[in-house]
């Protein structure tokens, strides 16, 4: 690489690699992050790449662009850039097309379903969920092939006892895979549906399950479920504690069968941040690939011969383990280094990774927004960064042991550091117990790793002594390792909870990976105008791609009515930033995959750090909920409150956190006036001094209160009965309402007809999940449809969340996926 090429004086350091790789997978990320925000036509996207590509060739040939390889290499950008969001259009097309394709098939009515368990999950709530894969359905005497995996749900007493591997047949109804019943940063329909799961099936108790054989099953995983159910067999016939966790782990590790884990030590891999090392990736792949190509030159194999060999067992290992995203990035650099390997050629790391991450996001382009991918690559490329310190490191220090675990510790501590932010942004906390946990743990997976493997080998020759040994090795091990993983998972010593806000992470990742293609230097000193324009532009549409889905200029009131199970939660968050809470949900409500309360996992999604206002409609359980954990957790600057009912055991609960907090406690009477901030204030309409004396119910001495935003306005209701209703209808008039919060989860004696022809709502609300009240009543339904109203329930749509700048708004719900507009002068659609 000459100076004089780039102009760079005769003491400047050379510039770096030009890394081709990285640029193109850059562009390639480009062309899918704005298709995925600003969908594209397909046909005019596919025309527009030909124009260019005839354009490039008929200049190329006339001689028009000349020799300079920066207008070609800028072109080559720009056909990539526009390769990915054809991808991204292209699955999102058939994703609908697969969506529609099941939304059919409900309507279709019950079908016979057969298929093999791939997984089985088991939860602390008594349910379970089985993955079935190789899915054939049967209806009206006809069977198809299901084009993906399907999710059965229900109880645990029924599903359990399916292990990987066997064969399901049943019958059910498909339903499409639900959207998030809370909004945050995890798209759960999009993450199933990058696992290929299109539909779920709910079973009961009574549902009839039959164990059959299997329709197709890959042998090496055969294999690797055969050599599992020996060890856990071993494992079984002795006195060894913890087995249950130490199978899992076992299973995990060696051979990526993650069914049936405890919840326990799911909850401690996901609080010591050392989840990474029960899953199958370029730990477990580099020890196992290049563990093979070493012992086979030791051996006497040739340089080639060796690499070769390699590769060839590689496709077996990942059949073995299970073709994951992980296991796929790993592998793919792992071809890529013994290609250079075998061509006896210089291979760059972050080219390798570059090269990597596009092969698979031109397969699989919607992984880009999953946590998976981020954090696999993002640890990769860490640690390629980190590489040369550690070189240097091991170089200054002489004694090897010394050196060894400075090195482990640098490293180490460069991947919990370097991944926090996003760990904090998708998870809302950061344990630094990965830091000392992974000097332990990994050393550990390296030994226990051949261990286990020999040990499965020694029971199906079976070499009894042998096995015998090998077992005591791998139980020890495994048992250190579980010890490790439960310590570095204390809360107490090395977690914290975080609230994070979403745009400067992604925004400064973008920006240190396109550092690294090559910019810094050539920016300033290459000569040719359009290169320098090239990366100036791509760096533009950069921050462009990433900041768009983020920020907003001009911020608008959103209003959250939360899915959190039979009560009511309302986060309110306004124009200037500030946070009103009406209600806590239902009580005790946590979320299956979360340690922490569902209502804290929102407010942390959404980067809030501290409650302008708490208001408590009325003391009872389903509207307490989960207020006392969130007050406990962020500062408040009050709770306002109607009522006080001192027989409740959650609300003693609640006013003693209350208390201990030093949190002002406010009343609301009629006519009390809260100015939120210019042109967004609210009204208590209800209860006043004469209500709370005469109803005993308190159900009707709930705060009722009016919220308006300029044009808007929203009325929350509480669980106001219908005497409550007539006096409101007396005593105002003109309510002009757009949404309303129906009262008492839809109660039969609620939601009259009265009420509702002098609220006149376009949009109905129920806040509503499972019960034994008949909530929403049927009558209350037809009540509200002949008013004209758009009934939106969140044990259907999921959470309901209300956009408004004033005029008009937009409201989108979060498990049905739908969008809806109003605008005051045409009306909803």
């Amino acid at each position: 690489m000459s100076r004089q090429l780039y102009n760079l004086p005769a003491n400047a350091p050379l510039p770096p690699l030009p890394r081709p790789m990285v640029q193109l997978s850059l562009a390639l990320m480009g062309g899918i992050i704005y298709a995925r925000y600003f969908p594209l036509s397909l046909p005019f996207t596919l025309i527009l790449m030909l124009a260019l590509v005839l354009m490039w060739i008929t200049t190329f040939r006339k001689g028009l662009m000349g020799p300079r390889k920066a207008v070609h290499w800028a072109m080559a950008l720009i056909l990539t850039g526009l390769l990915g969001a054809v991808r991204m259009e292209i699955q999102r097309l058939s994703w609908r097309a697969l969506s529609l394709e099941v939304e059919a098939l409900n309507q279709s009515g019950i079908c016979t379903i057969a298929g093999t368990v791939e997984e089985v999950h088991v939860y602390e709530t008594e349910k379970a969920a089985v993955i079935l894969t190789a899915v054939r359905l049967g209806q009206q005497q006809q069977e198809r092939l299901f084009p993906g995996k399907l999710e059965i749900t229900g109880p645990a007493a029924s599903l359990a006892q399916f292990r990987p591997g066997d064969g399901l047949r049943t019958e059910g109804t498909l339903y499409p895979v639900p959207g998030p019943r809370i909004p945050g940063f995890l798209n759960t329909r999009q993450s199933r549906y990058s696992l290929e799961i299109f539909a779920t099936v709910p079973v009961r108790q009574e549902t009839p399950l039959v164990r059959n054989t299997p329709a197709h099953w890959s042998p090496a995983r055969g294999f690797a479920y055969s050599a599992m159910d020996a060890i856990q067999k071993q494992l079984d016939t002795r006195t060894v504690p913890a087995r249950d966790e130490i199978g899992s782990l076992l299973g995990s590790i060696c051979f990526g069968l993650r069914s049936g884990m405890p919840e326990g030590l799911r909850d401690a891999l996901s609080g010591s941040g050392l989840a990474h090392v029960t899953s199958i990736s370029g730990l477990h792949v580099s020890l196992v690939l290049f563990g093979l190509g070493y012992g086979l030159k030791q051996i006497g194999f040739k340089r080639r011969h060796a690499a070769l060999i390699t590769v060839c067992f590689s496709f077996f290992y990942i059949l073995l383990v299970g073709a994951r995203i992980p296991t796929l990035r790993a592998a793919l650099m792992a071809f890529v280094f013994l290609g250079g390997y075998f061509t006896e050629r210089r291979i760059d790391s972050l080219n390798s990774l570059a090269l990597a991450a596009f092969l698979l996001l031109l397969v699989y382009p919607v992984e880009l927004f999953l946590p998976t991918f981020q954090l696999s690559f993002t640890a990769v490329l860490i640690l390629i960064l980190i590489h040369p310190y550690g070189q240097i490191l091991g170089q200054k220090i002489r004694f090897r042991p010394l050196a060894w675990l400075l090195q482990g510790f640098l490293a180490s501590a460069a991947v919990s550091l370097g991944m926090a932010p996003l760990t904090i942004a998708y998870f809302q906390a950061w344990s630094w117990g990965a830091i000392p946990g992974n000097l332990a743990a990994i050393p550990i997976t390296n030994v226990l790793m051949p261990v286990t493997y020999l040990w499965a080998l020694s029971l199906a020759l079976p070499v009894p002594p042998l096995s015998r040994i090998l077992e005591s090795l791998s139980v020890h091990l495994s048992e250190g390792l579980r010890q490790t993983i439960f310590f570095c998972s204390n809360p107490d010593l090395f977690q914290w909870e975080i609230a994070f806000a979403s745009p400067v992470m992604p925004a400064a990742l973008f920006f240190s990976i396109l550092l690294l293609a090559r910019p810094g230097l050539l920016l300033f000193y290459a000569r040719s105008i359009p290169f320098r324009s090239a990366h100036a532009a791509l760096a533009l549409l950069g921050a462009v791609f990433w900041s768009l889905p983020f920020t907003q200029i001009d911020p608008p009131l959103r209003i959250d009515f939360l899915s959190l199970g039979q009560g009511d939660c309302s986060v309110i968050q306004t124009p200037r930033g500030r946070v009103i809470l009406i209600d806590g949900g239902a009580p005790e409500r946590s979320r299956v995959d979360s340690t922490t309360p569902a209502l804290v996992d929102f407010l942390a999604s959404q980067g809030i750090s501290a409650i302008d206002l708490m208001i408590l409609s009325h003391p009872e359980d389903d509207h307490i909920g989960e207020l006392g954990a969130v007050a406990e957790r962020y500062p408040a600057a009050g709770l306002l409150e109607g009522t006080r009912n001192q027989d409740s055991d959650s609300y003693r609960r609640l006013v003693e956190i209350i208390e201990q907090r030093q949190i002002p406690r406010l009343t609301a009477r009629k006519g009390t006036r809260i100015d939120i901030e210019p042109n967004l204030s609210a009204w208590v309409l209800s209860p006043d001094s004469d209500t709370l004396l005469r109803e005993k119910d308190v159900n009707d001495q709930s705060i009722v209160l009016i919220l308006r935003y300029q044009s808007l306005n929203l009325l929350f209701t509480g669980d106001i009965s219908e005497s409550i209703e007539q006096r409101l209808c007396a005593a105002y008039d003109n309510w002009d309402v757009e949404v309303l919060k129906v009262p008492h989860h839809g109660s039969r004696f609620s939601t009259s007809t009265l009420f509702l022809s002098e609220v006149r709502p376009e949009f109905a609300v129920i806040q509503v999940g499972r019960n034994r009240y008949g909530h929403p009543h049927l009558d209350t339904l037809n009540r509200l449809r002949n008013a004209g109203a758009t009934v939106l329930r969140t044990d259907l749509e999921g959470t309901v969340t209300l956009i408004s700048r004033g005029s008009g708004f937009q409201i989108h719900t979060s498990a049905s996926n739908r969008v809806y507009q109003y605008r005051p002068e045409r009306g909803g659609d």
